[in-house]
């Protein structure tokens, strides 16, 4: 019995439903190099794809480690997954855990960085300092740098590291390939911080709404969300992509529109957003499923 709660505090702890964020981005990257003539090993990005697992279980459980040691995950004002809050997970077990992970994915990442070179390990580094420092010690996600960072690890940097491990170049169309995946993801911490800004504000946090407002945040938000139904058409007609992958905006027209809908400049109500980080991830599952069908249908 012991062993089952064990294990279903363990998987739990994961939040394992936000590991879309991580998974779709190194596939359709590792796809796309093979498209355009790579012949990376499987097994690398394979590999690639474990140690990024692991940097984001890091992230997601020392988050709840140092947002409840410092005080900002609270019974009065929940900000993280509850676990330690409610004492089913001992805070030091939550540290322990989390630190074990950001040192296998060393372990994991060792083999592509020594097979691909320095440009893998300058992006795995980044990406280790990133998870590690995220929250530790009121880290970079205090201080209104969360949606950056994302942008900038989970969008682009992790798509242009699975591009090269799948034996793709280092060209200027890598970055412009990322740039939904990246704007997406980023939409999803975004319309997290601006449901929670209250509570934020409450808890000390500075997340980027406090820093530009509601309304700017709103804006920007819909930009990210609207990105993808712009550029992945433009990315067909400049060759970037395969025909196959204008599914992708096709599929996510509706879901943007009612998302724009309920998330509109004009929408003051705050429980109008309280469904849609959830709905956001969806988006960005939607789209990043349909694109890798693209990528599929194309071979």
């Amino acid at each position: 019995m012991v062993a089952t709660v064990s294990l279903g505090v363990w998987w739990r702890s994961l939040r394992a439903y936000s590991f879309s964020a991580t998974i779709i981005p190194v596939v359709c990257a590792t796809l796309a190099a093979h498209r355009r003539g790579g012949e990376g090993e499987w097994s690398l990005s394979v590999l690639l794809l474990m140690a990024a697992l692991l940097l984001h279980a890091a992230v997601n459980i020392l988050n709840d480690y140092y947002d409840y040691t410092l005080g900002f995950d609270t019974a009065d004002s929940p900000v993280g997954s509850g676990l330690l809050v409610s004492g089913i997970l001992p805070p030091q077990r939550a540290l322990l855990w989390g630190r074990t992970y950001l040192a296998l994915a060393v372990v994991a990442g060792a083999v592509p960085v020594w097979q691909c070179g320095w440009p893998i390990l300058v992006a795995g580094v980044c990406g280790w300092l990133g998870a590690a420092f995220y929250s530790h010690g009121k880290g970079y996600k205090y201080r209104a740098l969360g949606e950056v960072s994302v942008f900038t690890l989970m969008g682009v940097l992790l798509y242009a590291s699975a591009y090269l491990v799948g034996g793709g170049k280092l060209e200027w169309p890598l970055l412009l390939l990322a740039l939904p995946f990246a704007a997406l993801v980023t939409a999803i911490m975004l319309i997290n911080n601006l449901r929670d800004v209250t509570v934020d504000q409450r808890a000390g946090f500075t997340t980027l709404p406090l820093v530009i407002g509601k309304y700017c945040a709103r804006v920007l938000y819909l930009t990210l969300i609207t990105l993808p139904l712009i550029l992945t058409p433009l990315y067909i007609w400049w060759g970037l992509l395969p025909l196959g992958t204008i599914i992708a905006p096709l599929i996510i027209l509706l879901p943007v529109y009612l998302l724009a809908r309920c998330v509109g400049v004009s929408v003051t109500e705050s429980s109008a957003l309280l469904k849609r980080p959830e709905q956001t991830a969806l988006l960005y599952l939607l789209y990043g499923l349909a694109m890798i069908g693209g990528e599929l249908w194309h071979r």
